[in-house]
């Protein structure tokens, strides 16, 4: 049995490197910064009581693959998928809607 996949995706409005105080520029720098990185170190009272896990977050972090996507290129997706929504297909108007839902709900981000 092979090793389970991780993925974790985030989203936000502007630019991958807004979305962090330490301004990665994409995710392979978050991911290097996490290999460097060391629960021992910090001063943050969290890291003290996740420290017996240190070793295992580190592996998990070193083995996720890690995406970006901001709220224009979310609605853009969205948008490319909705125009492909065949009138023939069966609930198209409920998929149709949902999509415009969404359109919208993302248009307030950004």
């Amino acid at each position: 049995m092979g090793r389970k996949s991780t993925f974790s995706f985030f989203m936000g409005k502007g630019e991958f490197k807004d979305q962090w105080r330490e301004k990665f520029e994409d995710t392979e720098s978050m991911k290097l910064a996490l290999r460097e990185a060391t629960l021992s170190n910090s001063l943050q009272r969290w890291a003290s009581k996740m420290k017996v896990h240190e070793l295992e977050i580190l592996d998990a972090a070193e083995n996720t693959d890690f995406s970006f996507l901001n709220y224009g290129g979310f609605a853009a997706s969205l948008s490319a998928f909705k125009r492909g929504v065949s009138n023939a297909t069966p609930y198209s108007a409920t998929i149709i809607e949902l999509f415009d839902g969404m359109l919208t709900s993302v248009s307030w981000r950004h």
